[in-house]
This record gives C-alpha cells, structure tokens and sequence, in this order.
C-alpha cells in the first residue's frame, strides 16, 4: 500500500512539474507574455504583469471592449499569432536582483528571426512580473 500512495504522489509531483505551473524565471515569464499579449489573452498577461504594467493591460482591454479591435489591428495581431517567441539569450538581471531585461525573439514558421522585443521585468511579491516591452 506504501508503494501505491508513494508511486501516485511521485507521479502527481511530475504531472503538476510537467503541466508547466507558474513560470520562474525572467525568460518564462518574458517568452509566457507574450505569447498571452499576442493571443489577446488580457487575463493571462494581466497575471504576469507588474502593478504598473496591469493599468496599461486593462486601459487596452476596456478600449478593445468598448470599440473593438480596428482591422488593421486584427491584421496585425494575426500575423504576430504566426510567430513564435523565443528568449534570446540569459536575461540580464540587475546587481540588486530586482530587475531584469529579457530580448525575446519572434520566429517565423522557419525559425527565422523577424525582430526582437526588449522586455522588462522587476520583482514584485517574490516573483518575476513583466513592467513593459518595446521593440
């Protein structure tokens, strides 16, 4: 019986590790937004943002709400869904550890570079939150 519960509480940890969690490092949770801001998935870019950062996410969610996504927009956002992100290098992480840049590189269908993002992140609550991006 101690065999069963120790296999099943061995297979539940690697289920639980394999489904992904919460991402840790500045790279996961760079390359996690934006693949949520692409998707146009406010919730799961909202939670991966700084307090800072959430303000701008929910001023763009009440605007698309309230007047929609423009077509050319929607074009756009389409063709980003296309590509796929990707962190460059090891972010670089600032002496006191509480900040850090992240180039996140979108790759086309052929794994060809179209451009790269600069992210930023700090820390807030212990863990890594994204305070921007631009190109």
């Amino acid at each position: 019986m101690k065999k069963i519960v120790l296999t099943l509480a061995a297979s539940l940890a690697l289920f639980l590790a394999a489904c992904g969690g919460s991402p840790s490092t500045p790279e996961e949770v760079a390359v996690k937004y934006t693949k949520a801001s692409f998707s146009l998935d406010y919730g799961a870019a909202k939670k991966l943002s700084s307090e800072k950062n959430k303000k701008n996410i929910e001023k763009e969610e009440e605007s698309a709400k309230a007047k929609g996504i423009p077509p050319e927009k929607k074009e756009f956002i389409d063709k980003m869904k296309e590509l796929t992100p990707k962190a460059e290098d090891p972010a670089k992480i600032s002496e006191d550890g509480n900040s850090a840049n992240v180039n996140v590189s979108l790759l086309d269908k052929d794994g060809k570079k179209s451009f790269v993002l600069k992210v930023k992140l700090v820390k807030e609550d212990d863990a890594w939150k994204v305070d921007g991006s631009s190109k």
